[in-house]
């Protein structure tokens, strides 16, 4: 107790400034006031020293008796005051849990939570904190017992007059050491599982509460058909205000709405024109479906479409619509059969994924509670603010395809989304082919296609991959949704509501906030330009533009430091082009200086405030996109913040979240982070929000702007503090109160991209890690802390830091389990001497049986929870929305993928940034990019290269993956399973598990590495790695390492937790040696020198090493030699063994194998300890303090920069070398699979992208240059196209020496060859064609100056690349050939003519050399 007092007061002394701290002295507080901080401060004192004094009783009593206490009081003896010191100790821990402390800085009252969700709050966290308690006591227990069978004393245990016997020999020097770290570990286990109970109750809580939101109709919700109930709950939900009569099962408008909803699903793609006909209300569509067409106003249909079916012409007749077989009722066995396992057909429904999951998402919106939405006109007005930096606008044809590939890029990108929306693409052609009668019907050979083509091509990718064009199309159906709502049930009884009077584009704006507007390219303002012209009506753009500071600039009030002026502005489609492209802006706001504070889109965000319009603001992504089945339903989301009757203010004053559909499930990784981000978007905020802790996280977030605008904006913009800018929103949101409400609805839903590759979803989660590291030591965090009740500080706290934190533990608990594992192991007695060591241990209950029990009971669970907590949420929430089938198939698929191998690494990865961040700080942005991963990244990045996977991630987890596989080797030869059969199987999952976060920290990026094990790649990667450490000049390594390790004058960076965990360890080690060598020193005292033996084990080896790169330089630089580094690293190492080598000869000979193992991790111990003080020397240090020093100085700063990149060049050699050659083993295997057995199934892509591999087009050999058939069969194709290829030459173009030649075609047709058949026909040639041929040869020799054409198409008047050029083929030319050519193109032709012609001639005869028709000419 009193040391959380103190922590917590240390905490608010370094987040709170001086300001807001209480003080005594003077000011505006009164004298009451005064006297009330003296007595909290007198009662927080107490508090703090009741603990103390109690506990000084009980050592008291133990000491001298309780007849000292009984004098004055009989009844007080030595369990009374035992309890007593409890009963102080409880109450001190419920005080600081329940009151936290004074909150100085409170301006506001915060929200009062009804007495229903108080309730059910603390359920929630009495229940998850039951059951953590229950489970922690195996760990206590466990943790006790080994303590007793290892015989420890525990500090504080012993007896206080016998202390001076034994205090501090070298037993009770090391049992103490040992007591702490088991301690220590054992409280790290404890703590680090308290995550995942809380997922777990989160995810139960998220079902418990989508049960009462749709009134606990389980059978309902399970077993009915709710895509059959869309028109009926749609017409009474949505379109309400038209009459609905009790014969109908819905509104009049909905076949039409609907059909709209159908003719946008077709222009994008998703259905073809067949689906497009099933699912919708009236037959006869548009064949045609461009954007004009959906732009068009709703109308209504033609009545004899309607009425079809209807009575006699005359008579009152029933209008009537076709119900798509959608909507009809299906069984549940039937859905279950037929959609859910599809083993049966059903054709009416889509076989699309993302149109079914539409659907189903639209059915289940439907089945929750929503408000009644606002009737146009009387809509409020809505700005969807969308920030924009550097994200692609439009993707590019050299984006998608390239005629060349490049060395890493294997499959062109538009390849790869042709295969994933094979469907989507066959529908687009087929209705590009509808619209175009021009389209190039070429399939997936892109080169075909013209640029036409690819403007069309473009767009449809750009739909598809994380592009801003895709989110503001998805925006921008707002402005068709309400227009369509407006035509269909607009109240006309108001002047508003009447004809052309009332505007969308009134009510609703897409703002695009684009930072970098003035500094785009030619091509990004096209793209620009082309957004404006095809959403004229809706979307505007707000950039910062700035000016040089004019003379006059003092006058407006210009800071005179100030370099430039800065402007908010704003253009549209209306705004006038320049020159260069650029819109003049139509507004402009002075910024007083410089906008960008913070990490840039914070500031983005709120520069462009003052243009939006209306009263809510939607925060959105530029990686987003929507539907407008969904869109559909912004009155009624907007009726979220109608004001309710007992407060005018209290339903505006909200932040409403919504659901994301993650559409980036590509391959394992983006299905890995497809469903992370659906699990926390749904039933995680789900709970959060029931629970008081849901924040505002960006997108797709819709807020009052006023009120954000009252504390500062949208986001938080301060550089590195507000890394995660979004969530600073909802905290000071929270703080504020007054009835502000933060909640979550789930019956809206918006289209999410997320991150694709390993490394981009790595890149990701260390931004967030270094965020809400910047997050735990804010002023917000230390409020809410204060202000907030203990259950909704508690999932805050779990919800947001804690996660990351509990990340941080989870990946310290195998380093500190094989640790304390490797301790007790080599403590045990060595096997010649056991009798001597002091602890006489029983049977099985040596120092591996014991750590076996105690690994069981630690860590197996604790692994096996974390797999489990980490697949409940989205398992349970794939099984609400798509069933129980669906969510099983999806857990076995990721498990079977290696999920828990990618889930580990990323632990790790977020542990170690935000530990970074705690100690160091220094948060910075990071650009991740969201593109399809089909980009292999190199082994290790050198010069001229993008950054390696080694590079990235060993100083994070392959130097620490390294030393657990190290430590868990020499644990397993020490006897670490000299145990029990019945202990070695019940320590099998322990070592499962072990061995999986070795082989995650390891291999995991390389496993999920596209084409890692491709031989010419692996072969590439070799030589990288070579060249990166062998290179005879300054190798890349020493750069990398500088860059990224050293980081010369960065400061000392060495944190105090880091410097205690050193001490801990080298004190165990240290106490653990000492131990033995006294018994070895007492066993052969007369043969051992015991200082020398304790001075030789201990010291590092340093000496040999050092003396080396004290020497050797000098030495080679008067012989005109540098020594390289590598040769450094080489020597350094093996002087260190060899320094080594005396001591441990000298125990290992006596039979102390143990000591011996023990004092070898000592040594090297002291030399990483030494290696690390070296370190944090020169990052004190610049390169220009170095470059001043002369001398000895110089000389020693030298070589003890040798002595340190070479120990660190070593170690990076090792690791690389280790993780390269295991490697090695998978790309031997794959050049099996490729050469020997001819698969082209490849088990890596499997595990990548889950499919064998991508199909590619293949070129095949048909002929050689000189096959006189070939050149039969291509030569007409030359000069003529279509049905006019075999016309004879006379009536195109005249004889030589009348005219000219023909332009040639285009674009040459592809030959085929189609079976053996083909190739045993013969060609002949007619003599104008051979005369045609002829005289392209000889314009090909003259080398005529022809325009520059495109490298695809042939220059005017050259050969094909088959036909023989020059002189080089009249070696081949017989007399016969040469006098028949002669014949064909006259005496009078030039020699170059001659001998073309008779070239053609001599192929055409050898082609066809038995002719029964005669000789071919």
């Amino acid at each position: 107790v009193p040391f959380h007092v103190l922590c917590w007061r240390t905490a608010v002394l370094f987040t709170s400034g001086s300001a807001v701290r209480p003080h005594l002295r003077g000011g505006a507080s009164s004298w009451s006031s005064r006297m009330l901080v003296v007595l909290k401060g007198m009662a927080w004192t107490l508090l703090c020293l009741l603990p103390v004094v109690t506990y000084v009783a009980v050592r008291f009593v133990e000491v001298n008796g309780d007849e000292a206490f009984q004098r004055i009081l009989p009844w007080l003896d030595a369990k009374v005051i035992i309890g007593v010191h409890y009963f102080v100790c409880l109450c001190g821990a419920l005080t600081i849990l329940c009151i936290p402390g004074s909150c100085t800085s409170e301006a506001w009252k915060l929200t009062p939570v009804s007495c229903p969700s108080t309730i059910m709050r603390w359920s929630f966290w009495i229940l998850v904190l039951g059951v953590k308690v229950w489970a922690g006591l195996q760990t206590v227990g466990a943790l006790s017992r080994a303590i007793e069978e290892l015989k420890i004393c525990r500090l504080g245990r012993e007896d206080v007059r016998d202390f001076e016997h034994y205090a501090f020999a070298p037993t009770w020097d090391r049992d103490v050491i040992e007591w702490l770290i088991l301690v220590c570990i054992g409280f790290v286990l404890y703590v680090a599982d308290t995550q995942f109970w809380f997922t777990l109750g989160c995810s139960a809580l998220g079902v418990l509460v989508a049960l009462q939101q749709r009134r606990c109709r389980l059978f309902d919700f399970a077993i009915a058909d709710l895509v059959a109930k869309i028109p009926e709950r749609f017409s009474k939900k949505v379109l309400c205000y038209e009459a609905l009569q009790s014969e109908r099962r819905f509104s009049l408008s909905f076949p039409i709405l609907w059909d709209k909803v159908i003719e946008y699903m077709r222009y994008e793609d998703k259905i073809d024109d067949y689906l497009g006909g099933e699912l919708s209300f009236f037959s006869g569509g548009r064949d045609q479906v461009d954007w004009k067409v959906v732009q068009q106003p709703l109308s209504q249909p033609s009545l004899a479409a309607a009425v079809r079916s209807g009575g006699p012409v005359g008579r009152a007749t029933a209008l009537r619509v076709r119900l798509p077989h959608v909507f009809h009722p299906a069984s549940c066995w039937d859905r279950l059969i037929r959609r859910g396992m599809g083993f049966c057909r059903d054709p009416t429904w889509p076989a699309n994924t993302e149109v079914q999951w539409r659907l189903s998402a639209l059915s289940r919106a439907l089945t929750l509670p929503m408000p009644r939405p606002f009737r146009p006109p009387y809509i409020p007005g809505l700005t969807v603010l969308i920030p924009h930096y550097g994200e692609s606008i439009l993707v590019e044809k050299q984006d998608l395809y390239k005629e060349r590939l490049g060395e890493e890029e294997v499959v062109p990108l538009m390849s790869w989304l042709e295969y994933r929306y094979e469907e989507e693409f066959r529908a687009f052609t087929s209705r590009m082919s509808h619209l175009n009668s021009s389209w190039t019907r070429a399939g997936t050979a892109w080169s075909e296609y013209t640029s036409q083509d690819w403007d069309k091509l473009c767009a449809w990718a750009s739909m598809r991959c994380q592009t801003l064009w895709r989110t503001v199309a998805g925006m921008t159906l707002y402005h068709q949704a309400l227009d369509c709502l407006h035509r269909l049930q607009g109240d006309r009884g108001c002047a508003m509501g009447q004809r052309d009077v009332w505007k969308v584009s009134e009510v609703f704006t897409c703002m695009v906030s684009m930072q970098m507007y003035p500094f785009f390219t030619p091509v990004q303002l096209e793209h620009t330009n082309r957004m404006l012209e095809k959403f004229p009506e809706s979307l505007k753009i707000a950039f910062i533009d700035f000016e040089d500071k004019c003379p006059d600039a003092e006058l407006d009030g210009v800071h005179p430091r100030q370099q430039r002026r800065y402007f908010s502005c704003l253009i549209d489609k209306a705004c006038a082009c320049d020159a260069s492209g650029k819109r003049e802006p139509r507004l402009r706001i002075e910024l007083p200086g410089f906008p960008i504070l913070g990490d840039g889109k914070g500031d983005n965000q709120n520069h462009a405030l003052p243009f939006t319009r209306g009263l809510f603001i939607q925060a959105i992504d530029s990686n987003q996109g929507a539907y407008f089945e969904q869109m559909l339903l912004l009155p009624n989301v907007l009726g979220e913040f109608r004001a309710g009757s007992d407060s005018a203010r209290a339903g505006s004053y909200k932040i409403v979240g919504f659901p994301e559909h993650i559409t980036s499930d590509i391959g394992t990784i983006g299905d890995f982070a497809a469903g992370a981000e659906t699990a926390f978007g749904t039933i995680l905020q789900r709970s959060y929000a029931a629970l008081g802790a849901r924040m505002h996280y960006g997108h797709p977030d819709m807020m009052n702007k006023a009120l954000m605008m009252q504390q500062g904006g949208v986001s938080k913009a301060t550089k590195t503090v507000n890394l995660s800018e979004d969530i600073f929103a909802g905290m000071d949101f929270t703080l504020r109160g007054g009835g502000r409400r933060i909640q979550h609805s789930e019956y809206f839903h918006v289209s999410k991209g997320r991150d694709l590759g390993f490394n981009t979803v790595l890149l990701f989660f260390s931004k967030l890690s270094a965020g809400t590291g910047e997050q735990l030591l804010t002023r917000q965090m230390l409020r809410l802390g204060e202000r907030l009740g203990l259950p909704e500080f508690l999932t805050f706290y779990y919800a947001h830091g804690g996660f990351y934190l509990t990340q941080f533990l989870l990946s310290k608990c195998s380093q500190l389990l094989v640790f304390m594992w490797l301790l007790v192991v080599l403590d045990a007695p060595e096997s010649n001497f056991e009798s001597m060591d002091p602890r006489v241990l029983a049977a099985g209950s040596d120092g591996p049986s014991v750590m076996a029990r105690l690994l069981i009971a630690q860590y197996g669970w604790i692994f096996l929870l974390f797999l489990v907590a980490g697949s409940a949420p989205l398992l349970l929430e794939t099984c609400i929305q798509e069933g129980a089938v669906a969510g099983i198939a999806r857990l076995v698929t990721q498990m079977c993928t290696l999920a828990p191998l990618h889930f580990v690494f990323q632990a790790k990865i977020i542990g170690a940034y935000i530990s970074n961040e705690i100690l160091y700080g220094g948060a910075s942005y990071v650009s991740t990019g969201r593109g399809l991963p089909t980009e292999r990244r190199f082994f290790i990045g050198i010069k001229g290269k993008s950054s390696g996977i080694y590079n990235d991630f060993a100083q994070h987890a392959f130097y620490d993956g390294a030393r657990l596989l190290v430590s868990m080797v020499i644990a397993l030869l020490a006897g670490g399973l000299n145990i029990s059969s019945e202990l070695q199987q019940a320590l099998f999952w322990w070592c499962i598990a072990l061995a999986m976060t070795v082989t995650s920290w390891l291999f995991a990026p390389f496993v999920f590495n596209p084409y890692q094990f491709a031989c010419g790649k692996f072969r590439a990667d070799l030589r990288d790695w070579w060249v990166f450490f062998f290179s005879q000049s300054d190798p890349p390594w020493h750069a990398w390492y500088e860059e990224v390790h050293l980081k010369p004058g960065s400061g000392a960076r060495a944190s105090p937790c880091v410097v205690i965990a050193w001490v801990l360890f080298l004190a165990s080690w240290y106490t653990v040696l000492l131990s033995k060598l006294h018994i070895l020193t007492i066993v052969f005292s007369s043969s051992i020198n015991a200082f020398v033996v304790q001075i030789l084990s201990v010291l590092p080896p340093i000496l040999v090493s050092g003396f080396f790169c004290l020497v050797a330089p000098p030495l080679l630089s008067r012989l005109g030699r540098r020594l390289p580094l590598s040769v450094a690293a080489s020597v350094v190492v093996l002087s260190d063994c060899l320094e080594a080598l005396p001591v441990l000869y000298i125990l290992a000979s006596n039979g102390w194998w143990k000591s011996a193992v023990i004092a070898t991790v000592l040594k090297y111990a002291f030399l990483s300890a030494l290696l690390a003080l070296c370190e944090c020397f020169f990052r004190l240090r610049s390169k220009e303090s170095a470059a001043a020093l002369s001398g000895v100085q110089r000389a020693a700063w030298e070589a003890m920069e040798l002595w340190l990149l070479a120990h660190r060049m070593a170690r990076d050699i090792l690791v690389s070398f280790l993780i390269f050659s295991v490697l090695s083993a998978g790309m031997f295997m794959d050049w099996l699979r490729t050469s020997c057995c001819g698969c082209r199934c490849s088990p890596h892509n499997l595990l990548v992208y889950r499919d064998p591999g991508h199909p590619t087009h293949a070129s095949e050999e048909i002929g050689h240059s000189n096959d006189a058939r070939l050149a039969s069969f291509l030569a007409p194709s030359m000069y003529s196209s279509g049905n006019d290829r075999h016309r004879p030459l006379s009536q195109s173009t005249t004889l030589p020496g009348a005219g000219v030649l023909p332009p040639p075609p285009q674009r040459l047709p592809q030959p085929t060859v189609r079976g053996a058949q083909g190739a045993q026909d013969s060609f002949t040639l007619a003599p104008e064609d051979v005369v045609a041929m002829a005289r392209a040869a000889s314009a090909a020799t003259a080398k005529p100056q022809q325009p520059e054409m495109p490298s695809r198409q042939p220059p005017l008047g050259a050969p094909p690349s088959w036909l023989p050029r020059g002189r080089g083929a009249a070696s081949n030319v017989t007399a016969s050939s040469a006098s028949a050519a002669r014949e064909v193109v006259g005496s009078s032709s030039s020699e170059e003519d001659l001998l073309s012609a008779s070239g053609v001639v001599a192929l055409a005869r050898a082609a066809a050399p038995q002719n029964p028709r005669g000789p071919v000419v």
